[in-house]
């Protein structure tokens, strides 16, 4: 299934419920968001219908009960599906200081929003400049270091492993302008976003 990743981030807000939207193809669905500090984790999708008679003919046609029925079985499903990714992410093996497994988690669910040394001192509450010194001594890199690191990989990754618009990818990553996340890209890679996405797409030279 093809979906617009951008759109998809725009009708989840974080710590939102259950939603109805129609889809590309012009059938209504209902998607499960799993979110947490601001970062969309993952997303179910529970079927689709149609609502109107113009939408296509070989959906089932859902009434307003049916539709907030749905919604409703499907909250249970929201909070089960984020208690099993707390618990994958609990029964990882400790390779990492605790302390930087949070600071690492903290990148990873918030790179959205870009956030500061400021922003990750609250987090762990601690000042700034303690906290400054912390991801020095537990990673031996500066936070802007380590945050860019979280950008880019977080960027190929999904570059190369989804169909998701380059404006998409650009902000999950924090960018809010694409053409300055390609310039990034580039200067940091060598490569632009497309480059890479093709290299995806090219079958490997036989060996």
């Amino acid at each position: 299934m093809r979906w617009d990743h951008q759109r998809l981030y725009d009708d989840c807000p974080p710590g939102g419920g259950p939603i109805v939207r129609t889809c590309h193809a012009g059938a209504d669905e209902v998607i499960v968001p799993v979110t947490e500090h601001g970062a969309l984790l993952a997303v179910v999708f529970l079927g689709q219908f149609r609502r109107r008679d113009r939408q296509p003919r070989v959906l089932t046609m859902w009434d307003q009960p049916a539709i907030d029925h749905a919604l409703a079985a499907a909250l249970p499903l929201q909070s089960y599906l984020l208690d099993v990714l707390h618990r994958l992410d609990a029964d990882r093996p400790a390779e990492l200081d605790p302390r930087e497994a949070r600071i690492e988690r903290f990148l990873r669910t918030n790179l959205r929003s870009d956030p500061s040394l400021a922003d990750l001192a609250d987090h762990l509450a601690l000042s700034v400049s303690r906290t400054s010194h912390l991801v020095a001594e537990l990673t031996g890199r500066s936070f802007r270091d380590l945050k860019q690191d979280h950008r880019l990989a977080t960027a190929i990754d999904l570059l190369t492993q989804t169909d998701a618009k380059i404006a998409a990818v650009a902000a999950q990553c924090g960018f809010p302008d694409p053409n300055y996340f390609c310039r990034y890209v580039k200067q940091k890679t060598g490569l632009t976003p497309t480059a890479h996405r093709d290299r995806r797409r090219r079958p490997e030279p036989p060996v």
